[in-house]
């Protein structure tokens, strides 16, 4: 197949399909709200639905208006570190 710089999406939210949708109409629904990373993405008019996080062009996306977008469920707590390490960038 030939490569396509501008493909569409088909949109799975909430049991509706939604066809032929570009990135800046992902791009509007994710700002919005409307689209979530776990939303069910495929490329053009596949069945092949996968998690709209896993498409990368779409995961900058999520990243762009999600601070939260990508880090890890499990919160570490903070290493100790001595003050001179702090100060200087040591340990991180």
């Amino acid at each position: 197949p030939a490569f396509n710089s501008d493909p569409s999406y088909t949109a799975l939210v909430e049991g509706s399909s939604y066809p032929n949708l570009k990135l800046d109409s992902l791009e509007r629904w994710i700002r919005e709200g409307r689209l979530l990373a776990e939303d069910q993405l495929a490329l053009g008019n596949s069945q092949d639905f996968q998690a709209a996080s896993s498409f990368a062009e779409v995961a900058e996306l999520f990243s762009k208006y999600d601070p939260q977008f990508g880090a890890s469920d499990e919160v570490e707590p903070p290493k100790k570190r001595g003050f001179f390490a702090r100060l200087f960038g040591f340990g991180k």
